[in-house]
């Protein structure tokens, strides 16, 4: 939360309004009309505590949204340690875990609060728009939500309105009045008299942003008064006021300081100084600071600032119009800086204005892998929109990142083309990090499985042999491989490639995590169960250290956790784990057929050790219907007609669950239910029509014996179908 400036205007009627105003409260005006001030002023005057956060475009990636919105909660009032662990798992799916999980830790919060977005109206991103409605529609009772936006969020304002539970700011109610205005100006130094004080207020119509300008640009010149008569609200020429009275009247070394880091956001004087290849840059920022105009300091400690957007888009401007050829060189020095800070998402954007489009694929390269291994996919497709089309067919870096976004995503979206757009480029370019592009390209052939099993083995094999030794991705190629090679019935070969990606966990975690499954599962063919539990418990491990366990690939891990603890006599942890690998496959869509289909398997051998034999029909059904994406299949249809036998010749007790089971489809909207989404927002957001949706919720209605959407979320919160 930024600290409370000095000589700014007091609005203790506005705080006053919205301090006992409605839970929701929509502050919306544009830039320079004092709603952070605003927000200040009323947490300085308000018992409650106050959970900020000031929204960046980084924000527009779901997870990362609500860990800083927890974060800005736990530094109002501490969470509970399981709340806060719940969240760990950077990797969960938003829709269906994240937001439900934020509602709950809002109830949580042991005292009324009141919790601030500032600059909201940097959330473009849906699904984290979609977090906006969970903290409407979860808000404690004595407690408000606080939005400051250049624009109307999306939120359901009518419904608000009716419910008397939205108080709404806008430009004319945050408009300095005359008296007001007067003050506003003498506490920037700037004495006129009552007329013009007036005059002024009125031109400018009231807008502080300007009001403060117009005082700070006439000042100190020797007829204020005439100066201020001249003085115009319009933005273009506020900006050409700017320019000819205030940036050139001021000393050149700081006109220099004030263009040059313009470039930068996020002002601190460690990056300044690095960006000008100067020191002390802290000294200029707090006096900059003591003026409240030329910056805005972004907490109260004064370790961080930015510059008034408007200010901002002036100086850039100014630096354009002095110093043009200086203007790429200052943003490959901001890169520079960021990347050594680990901030690739500013890194990224710098390069991209410096016109250094190799240096910018190197980074996006680079940072990738890591991003899209913890769910932030979202941030690697924005870096991508960055490059032209003609760039990404020019990089086939780009196009193998591009891939994987495809494969990292909820949605289905085509491969295909990202990989014969990478196969164009020389196999033997070496990728920036090392790799070959004809590795790369292998990968991905062996991740899509599209060719079925031998295909996806020879490729993963490919993948493996071109790559350097030290590659981050040679421990995927090789669990892909002893994967493929395990469904060919060439255990041996699968061990060894297998036994190698589960030593990675300190590379790959995910990967070595996965692997381990796999070799417990073989453990299991010749009945070593504990050897096999041995092997899952270390891959369970993994996925616990590494926060792994909302990931989708890991859907394996959990069906083998469930089938060895099965076979122990744990019903209970055997059913715990089976939900969540069938929560994870009902997310599993159009990529790797073959780990959707074995995990159905070993999920139906696991329903038939619990005595469910409809619901391991289910899972058996299911696996046979994937069969005909899957060319060559190996031992997989062998032993789907296996696990089919053993269910007809069973004669077993009644199901745990007396409605008959969900489908993996009907899971995936059950999933939805307890959210505030509507049907054709679920429908959006699982690329179906309305019309299925809401077939498959009559369904799930049915199936549990009610008939109401809360009543099929209680019934399923009863059976552990869904999380509480």
């Amino acid at each position: 939360m930024p600290g409370l400036r000095r000589g700014i205007v007091a609005r203790s009627g506005l705080v006053d309004r919205v301090r006992t105003g409605e839970p929701v409260v929509v502050i919306s005006a544009p830039a320079g009309y004092g709603k952070t001030t605003l927000l200040t002023q009323w947490a300085a005057a308000d018992e409650r505590p106050f959970a900020w956060l000031t929204i960046t475009e980084g924000d527009n990636d779901l997870t990362v949204l609500v860990a800083y919105l927890i974060r800005a909660l736990d530094g109002a009032d501490p969470l509970p340690p399981e709340t806060l662990a719940g969240f760990a798992a950077v990797g969960a799916d938003g829709a269906t875990v994240l937001l439900p999980r934020l509602g709950r830790a809002l109830h949580e919060q042991p005292r009324p609060f009141v919790l601030v977005l500032d600059d909201a109206h940097l959330l473009s991103d849906p699904d984290s728009l979609n977090a906006l409605g969970v903290l409407v529609s979860h808000l404690p009772e004595g407690s408000q939500l606080a939005l400051a936006t250049r624009q109307d969020p999306p939120l359901a304002r009518a419904r608000l309105r009716a419910r008397r539970t939205l108080m709404e700011i806008r430009a004319e109610d945050l408009m300095l009045t005359p008296a007001e205005g007067a003050a506003a100006l003498r506490d920037a130094g700037l004495e006129l008299d009552t007329a013009a004080a007036d005059s002024l207020v009125e031109r400018t119509e009231g807008w502080p942003a300007g009001i403060y300008l117009a005082a700070l640009a006439v000042r100190d010149l020797p007829d204020a008064e005439a100066a201020a008569a001249r003085f115009a609200g319009d933005n273009r020429l506020v900006a050409e006021y700017l320019r000819d009275e205030l940036i050139d009247g001021l000393p050149d070394e700081l006109i220099e300081f004030l263009t040059r880091t313009s470039v930068l956001e996020y002002l601190d004087g460690a990056a300044c100084d690095e960006l000008l290849e100067r020191s002390e840059s802290w000294e200029v920022l707090e006096q900059l600071a003591h003026s409240n105009l030329f910056v805005v300091p972004l907490d109260s400690a004064g370790e961080q600032y930015r510059y008034h957007h408007l200010f901002g888009d002036l100086l850039r401007v100014e630096l354009h119009r002095r110093e043009p050829e200086l203007e790429r060189i200052l943003h490959a020095r901001a890169s520079e800086i960021f990347s050594a800070r680990d901030q690739p998402n500013i890194a990224i954007q710098h390069a991209r204005l410096a016109g250094e489009v190799d240096r910018a694929v190197e980074l996006v390269w680079r940072s990738a892998p890591a991003f899209l291994g913890t769910g932030r996919s979202s941030s690697v497709e924005r870096w991508l929109t960055l490059f032209t089309r003609e760039e990404l067919a020019r990089f086939p870096a780009l196009a193998v990142v591009a891939a994987w976004c495809c494969i990292s995503t909820r949605e289905t979206r085509p491969i295909g083309d990202w990989i014969e757009l990478a196969r164009h480029g020389d196999p033997t370019l070496v990728l920036p990090g090392g790799t070959p592009l004809g590795s790369a390209v292998s990968l991905l052939e062996a991740v899509a499985a599209e060719q079925g099993l031998k295909h996806m083995a020879d490729a993963a094999a490919r993948a493996h042999e071109m790559d350097q030794d030290d590659s981050f991705y040679r421990p995927t190629a090789m669990y892909l491989e002893g994967s493929a090679l395990l469904l060919l019935s060439r255990a041996d070969e699968a061990r060894a490639r297998l036994e190698t990606a589960a030593n990675s966990a300190l590379v790959v975690p995910g990967s070595a995590s996965s692997a381990l499954a796999q070799l417990a599962l073989l453990a299991t063919v010749t009945r070593s169960w504990d050897e096999a539990g041995a092997l899952i418990a270390r891959a369970l491990r993994l996925v616990e250290e590494h926060h792994l366990g909302q990931l989708v690939p890991q859907v394996l891990v959990f069906a083998v956790a469930a089938y060895v603890r099965a076979h122990d006599g744990d019903s209970v942890g055997a059913r715990h784990a089976a939900l969540h690998a069938r929560r994870l496959l009902s997310l599993l869509n159009q990529f790797a057929v073959w780990m959707a289909i074995e995990a159905r398997v070993v999920l139906g051998r696991v329903e038939l050790m619990l005595e469910d034999l409809e619901a391991a029909r289910v899972m058996a059904q299911e696996a046979r219907d994937l069969l005909h994406r899957l060319p060559d299949a190996g031992i997989l249809p062998e032993r789907i007609d296996k696990l089919f036998a053993a269910i007809d010749s069973g004669a077993q007790a009644a199901s745990e669950l007396r409605a008959a089971p969900l489908t993996t489809a009907e899971l995936r909207v059950l999933a939805y239910l307890p959210t505030h989404l509507s049907f054709q927002a679920m429908a959006e957001d699982l690329f179906v029509s309305r019309n299925t949706v809401k077939t498959q919720a009559i369904s799930i209605y049915r199936k549990l014996g009610v008939s109401s959407r809360a009543d099929a979320v209680a019934r399923a919160l009863d059976l552990g179908l869904v999380e509480a």
